[in-house]
């Protein structure tokens, strides 16, 4: 088969879109969640006073993180069983103390580790191995819903 130029051109963008659009589904694209509980195991994880695990889906397949000092961000994608696929995930690396860079720790390994992501309306849960995390939909925690687990 011979391909003419703008054959060419057409799939080359074609391929280019498919690679620069979203792969979150319109539930998650986005949308950001604060966590409201962290388990692992029987145990909850108490996170550092005051703060709660921040997480959004942006609309270009972009993941970003906040747990109380620095950001992480990742290209992700979601796939077929609903596990969420990062690429190399980029963190900020400014010192706000042991328990901080602990939360951070946990929260970049957490995205890193494939886990299941499932949605029920505004309410998020992540698992990976014997650790789960709630979470709601940021407007819904800011309006009505105390965080648990914080010290």
């Amino acid at each position: 088969m011979k391909y003419f130029p703008s054959q060419i051109s057409l799939l080359i963008l074609g391929l280019f879109i498919e690679k620069c659009s979203s792969s979150f589904p319109d539930t998650l694209e986005g949308k950001c969640f604060a966590s409201t509980r962290v388990m692992e195991g029987d145990d909850e994880r108490e996170l550092v006073q005051g703060t709660h695990i921040e997480l959004c889906f942006e609309e270009n397949g972009e993941i970003t993180a906040y747990a109380g000092c620095n950001s992480a961000f990742s290209s992700c994608d979601l796939d077929d069983d609903d596990h969420l696929d990062c690429d190399d995930i980029f963190m900020s690396r400014m010192y706000c103390g042991a328990d901080f860079e602990d939360q951070d720790s946990f929260v970049e390994s957490f995205l890193g580790s494939k886990p299941v992501v499932a949605l029920d309306g505004t309410d998020l849960g992540m698992s990976s191995g014997d650790t789960v995390i709630s979470f709601v939909e940021k407007e819904e925690a800011e309006l009505d819903r105390p965080f648990e687990g914080s010290k």
